[in-house]
């Protein structure tokens, strides 16, 4: 059905995907045979955004704060499968795991939920940038729950400065908060690297 139109849309991206720049910070997802896209892309739920700095300390290299925050990030392990399984794989997300020893009781349940990754770190001048989507209303975050989270990954991270540097409400329009924008179908290795959100596998 509708083979044309498909048609149709499939090229208009393909050409268009080749001349548009993206936001260094937007997250896509591309899609390819045999893949299987992550939860967040199905599930419907209210999440924010949280872009945080963590500060190195007076003559540190940032590199050390950079390592310290990787320590923190981790994939989700896949589920033991037998012979008949599926030959899809899944595009896992990292997420960002906090000791639970330091994470306060007002914590627990986002943590519990998963806080996801949006943003891999980044050298930010003297410290280290991370986005990562938390299973909570922006409002709600920013008045109960932004100061323990600040706390608890400062904890996880020896103790070093943490700052919120921004919090974005996710928009309603999407689903699971995953911003996907345009699909690239195109098969040019360049422009499929540059829409692609995931390592390639």
């Amino acid at each position: 059905r509708y083979e044309t139109t498909i048609f149709a849309i499939t090229s208009g991206i393909t050409k268009v995907s080749k001349i548009t720049d993206l936001p260094v910070d937007r997250l896509l997802y591309r899609g390819l045979g045999g893949q299987i896209l992550p939860r967040q892309f199905w599930d419907a739920y209210d999440e924010c955004t949280v872009t945080l700095l963590v500060s190195a300390r007076a003559g540190e290299p940032t590199q050390a704060v950079l390592d310290a925050v990787r320590k923190l990030l981790c994939k989700p392990r896949p589920a033991a499968s037998g012979a008949a399984a599926t030959q899809a794989y899944d595009v896992s997300v990292e997420y960002l795991q906090l000791p639970h020893d330091r994470v306060p009781a007002a914590l627990r349940e986002a943590v519990a939920k998963g806080i996801r990754v949006v943003r891999e770190p980044r050298e930010a001048g003297a410290a280290v940038s991370l986005a990562v989507a938390v299973v909570e209303v922006k409002f709600q975050f920013e008045q109960h729950l932004s100061r323990e989270f600040s706390n608890a990954i400062s904890a996880a991270c020896d103790g070093r400065t943490v700052a919120i540097a921004h919090i974005a409400a996710k928009p309603h329009s999407f689903r699971g908060g995953v911003e996907f924008g345009l699909m690239s179908t195109t098969t040019d290795k360049r422009t499929a690297f540059a829409y692609s959100g995931v390592a390639k596998q």
